[in-house]
């Protein structure tokens, strides 16, 4: 696997994804550099992917990657009547793939198929029939785009098939490792931008397919959209227009759709712009759809640019492409990266791809990128020159990893911060946000302030509690804790308000005596941290289901209950109290006039 690098940047709430250094992709023999090209790669994990390779005639071809590099590129076996195949490919883990696309005969006929790897070993192509009403014999022609899986023998992909009198959308499901006969996919006579094929059985442009869960999909194409749920299809809607720039018109061009956890889906191209005689103008675009909603394709780059294709996981997208430029004297064409994460678009990020000894400017575009977790995706592309006149003109296939960084907004407040008191200080504890703002917690800070607001001390923790300390005893404070996700803080939540310091001790030497119609109880003082006061004391007797109490203050050594019934058993609590509660109580049991005895609890 190609090493990537992440551009740090943390002070910002968002951050562009990193290019790491390109490695050259291998060839089929017999096939030169610059006629090989990659459009299609997945990435089961993020230390093995596979891309399709395809050399403009005959048959095409996969690579495998894994971590010790790109393997030798593998011829797909063709039916006995195809001439040359193109293919797009998923893969459900490591050695279990699906490629799906179509193959061409030398009458003309274009023919879905779809090939299978199993552990680690391909298959022969398989053709497959269109719906009923699709030409047929030396006249069928039918495609399937990429395919998408859940796991192994699990899969779907839509295509398009010609009929009599138009091109229509076609969907195909794999189940337990068996497909079904294909389907028409309705439409409400919504234009679908559904275009032909050339006779090279290219895979169809402006239509996009991806899926967020089994029977769950999105079909985009320029001007409409379909979508499925448990596992049938809807008629087509209409995708919001772009906005034209001046008085000329807007096209969206898609070229790719992925869905997000959200579920989010996001379609991905460019918008053609032409409102004069002079050249035209492209601009790298994105539509996205939120719980079922469309909302019109928007710019997110410059002039000249557009996106090609696009991957999502762990509810963060990357798209990539490439940006161009008119300039005869500094022409360019670099690949271009971009993160989306929670509704943002990141800025975008190009590589240049120096080629030694080319006595022209560099050019440089990307194809189709597969990101196997939220910190790792892969690339490919092709690298070339650009000739004034000619445009960029291909020289080599390549793979780039790119380090996607997901947007990081304001994280969600703690909750359930409670504040403990202690001699000298306090001890707080909290429960983790349940919105990081996109990126993991990476510290929580408490401040103690005092009830005029002025901080005392704050401690910094990855854990969510800490000790506070360096308190004064009896004074009042709150605590106030903030968590960071790397980028920025959240805002504040309070803890309760408390007295630094602890309750009393017991009150000591407890006695009682039995004057006339009464008790009387006396003790010694009780005592409290150092700068806190005893507020007062409360003596309780209990006799049977008869109880009796007094409040005393805190000068005072002695209380008198009266109405007692001589003979029979009390029982005597003495407690103290100060700012931060009751003591334990100090406790006697006594009969008047017969005995006296004492215990402390």
């Amino acid at each position: 696997m190609v090493a990537a690098f992440v551009l740090l940047a943390a002070d910002v709430a968002w951050a562009e994804p990193g290019f790491s250094p390109v490695e050259q992709l291998p060839v089929p023999v017999g096939a030169s550099p610059q006629s090989t090209g990659y459009n299609s790669i997945s990435c089961p994990s993020q230390t093995a992917c596979t891309a399709v390779a395809e050399t403009g005639a005959g048959a095409p071809y996969v690579v495998a990657e894994s971590a010790v590099g790109w393997a030798s590129p593998e011829a797909i076996t063709l039916p006995s009547k195809g001439d040359t195949g193109s293919l797009a490919v998923t893969c459900a883990s490591v050695g279990d793939c699906l490629a799906a696309g179509s193959y061409t005969t030398p009458t003309g006929m274009v023919v879905p198929l779809h090939v299978e790897e199993s552990s680690d070993s391909w298959g022969a192509a398989v053709p497959l029939a269109p719906p009923a009403g699709g030409l047929t014999g030396p006249s069928e022609r039918a495609l399937l785009l990429r395919p998408w899986c859940t796991s192994a023998g699990n899969c779907e992909a839509i295509g398009v098939y010609e009929t009599s009198h138009s091109w229509a959308l076609m969907s195909a499901t794999e189940t337990a490792g068996t497909w079904g006969q294909s389907a028409s996919i309705p439409s409400d006579g919504v234009d679908g931008g559904v275009p032909g094929i050339g006779a090279n059985g290219a895979l169809a442009s402006g239509l996009a397919f991806s899926c967020s869960a089994p029977g769950d999909c999105v079909a985009v194409s320029d001007t409409a959209t379909w979508s499925e749920s448990a596992g049938s299809w809807s008629n087509s809607t209409a995708l919001p227009a772009p906005t034209p720039m001046y008085a000329g018109t807007a096209i969206f061009q898609v070229t790719d759709v992925a869905c997000t956890q959200a579920p989010t889906c996001i379609a991905v191209g460019d918008i053609y712009y032409s409102w004069c005689s002079c050249r035209p103008v492209w601009i790298a675009a994105a539509a996205t759809e939120a719980s079922g909603t469309w909302a019109a394709p928007e710019n997110e780059e410059g002039s000249l640019s557009d996106f090609t294709a696009v991957s999502c996981e762990s509810g963060g997208c990357v798209a990539v492409g490439d940006t161009g430029s008119y300039d005869d004297f500094d022409t360019y064409w670099l690949p271009l990266a971009v993160t989306w994460s929670d509704g943002t678009w990141s800025g975008a990020v190009t590589e240049p791809i120096p080629l030694a000894g080319s006595p022209h400017t560099e050019a440089a575009w990307l194809n189709a990128v597969s990101c196997a977790a939220a910190t790792q995706c892969v690339a490919v592309g092709e690298g070339g020159e650009y000739q004034s006149g000619n445009g960029p003109i291909p020289a080599a296939p390549f793979a780039t990893a790119i380090t996607p960084v997901s947007t990081a907004l304001m994280p969600g407040p703690v909750t359930n911060v409670v504040a403990t008191p202690q001699r000298n200080g306090a001890s707080v504890s909290w429960t983790s946000p349940t919105d990081d703002g996109g990126a993991p917690i990476s510290s929580y800070t408490a401040w103690v302030i005092e009830t005029e607001g002025n901080v005392q001390v704050s401690c910094t923790v990855t854990a969510t509690s800490c000790t506070l300390p360096d308190l004064a005893n009896g004074r009042q404070y709150v605590v106030a804790v903030t968590d960071n996700n790397g980028t920025i803080g959240s805002a504040l939540a309070h803890s309760n308000h408390f007295f630094a310091g602890a309750v009393p001790s017991a009150p000591t030497d407890v006695q009682a005596s039995a004057p006339a119609h009464g008790v009387t109880v006396t003790w010694r003082p009780a005592s409290s941290p150092q700068g806190e006061s005893i507020l007062r004391y409360r003596v309780d007797v209990t006799s049977g289901r008869r109880a009796m109490s007094c409040i005393a203050k805190a000068t005072d050594d002695s209380c008198t209950l009266r109405s007692a019934v001589k003979g029979r058993r009390y029982r005597i609590s003495v407690s103290a109290l100060d700012v931060n509660g009751w003591s334990r109580a100090a406790v006697i049991v006594v009969v008047p006039r017969r005995s006296m005895s004492e215990a402390a609890l």
